[in-house]
């Protein structure tokens, strides 16, 4: 029926639609009794958002009222941390009278909201958010998806619709087997569809979701996934882990100097071994100095070269070469 209300659309009564509005008659006419807020206690209004719609409650120790919604064209495109916030907001709208000037505590299963109020960074939708819920006394609480099965199944579409059964008594979900609630066959298919000569194979262990299907299939793949012990030894860092970085110490004055009267580095790479050398040098240095130098700590490791290629400096395309040869020649 949500389709008939939106603009420019088809007024087509059909039986669906009847169906719906007289389901929704006897839900109204047969629901739980609510109770009546009571100020003297703070509020709680569990949040949840999913691809298809808002799911919220309110309560004080007792539910106060139930809400949800469909999501809209342009909300369908938001990030998850946006639409979770949206939730957030629509709650906060729709229940104004009940939460305006009264303490209330909000739960989200997107972890990252508990810290919305204190992020620097904020994009244009976000920041006008932010004014409107700095008007209410509240607190927002990470809830896990698992326990907030109100606000969840609220948001959320039924699946019944989607299963079928066979005649010969198994059940289908979207051309996809349904596996029951037995933990040891789970994990045999997850063993049949991982275990292969091409172990690590991207993927292969993800297929089985379009041939088979239980509830929270992904979270149990990708648990088995981390647990697999060829995986981890195969995607493992080999790298050798970094040092601390220790940072020069601020000096005192302004004529302290750590440089050690050095104020160059001479720049010298090996091309067979693509090895580098920085040797800290000072612009006084002669010709003899450099090539005394270039010996002693070029030519101990890695022997005499048979060439020596500069940037085309004057003082090492001349003088040098003639003290690096004196140097090499015995005496």
């Amino acid at each position: 029926m949500t389709s008939l209300t939106k603009k420019n659309a088809k007024y087509l009564w059909s039986s669906n639609c009847e169906e719906a509005f007289q389901t929704l008659k006897k839900a109204l006419t047969s629901a739980p009794v609510l109770a009546q807020p009571d100020v003297t206690k703070p509020f709680d209004v569990y949040c949840d958002a999913s691809g298809n719609g808002f799911g919220l409650c309110v309560d004080a120790r007792r539910v106060i009222a139930y809400a949800s919604r469909q999501l809209r064209k342009h909300e369908a495109n938001y990030p998850t941390h946006d639409l979770e916030l949206a939730a957030v907001v629509h709650a906060l709208k729709i229940w104004r009278h009940y939460l305006l000037g009264n303490t209330c505590h909000i739960y989200t299963d997107h972890k990252s909201l508990k810290y919305i109020l204190t992020q620097p960074e904020l994009n244009m939708r976000q920041r006008w958010w932010l004014e409107l819920i700095k008007d209410y006394d509240l607190e927002i609480h990470y809830h896990p998806g698992k326990a907030n099965v109100v606000a969840d199944a609220l948001s959320r579409k039924a699946h019944c619709n989607f299963i079928e059964a066979r005649p010969t008594g198994v059940l289908w979900f979207k051309n996809r087997l349904v596996v029951p609630k037995d933990m040891e066959l789970r994990k045999k298919i997850l063993d049949e569809a991982h275990t292969s000569p091409v172990h690590y194979a991207p993927g292969r262990c993800t297929k089985t979701e379009t041939k088979f299907w239980w509830t929270r299939m992904k979270r149990e793949i990708a648990k088995y996934v981390s647990e697999c012990d060829i995986c981890r030894r195969v995607k493992a860092d080999h790298l050798k882990p970094l040092g601390m970085l220790r940072p020069l110490a601020v000096p005192a004055w302004k004529s302290t100097s750590h440089t050690k009267g050095y104020d160059s580095i001479w720049v010298i790479i090996d091309r067979f071994t693509k090895s580098a050398h920085f040797i800290p040098v000072k612009t006084i240095y002669h010709a003899k100095t450099y090539a005394e130098l270039y010996i002693a700590r070029i030519v101990s490791l890695h022997g005499v070269p048979p060439t020596i290629t500069s940037d085309g400096g004057s003082l090492f395309v001349s003088r040098f070469g003639s003290n690096y040869n004196m140097l090499l020649e015995p005496n």
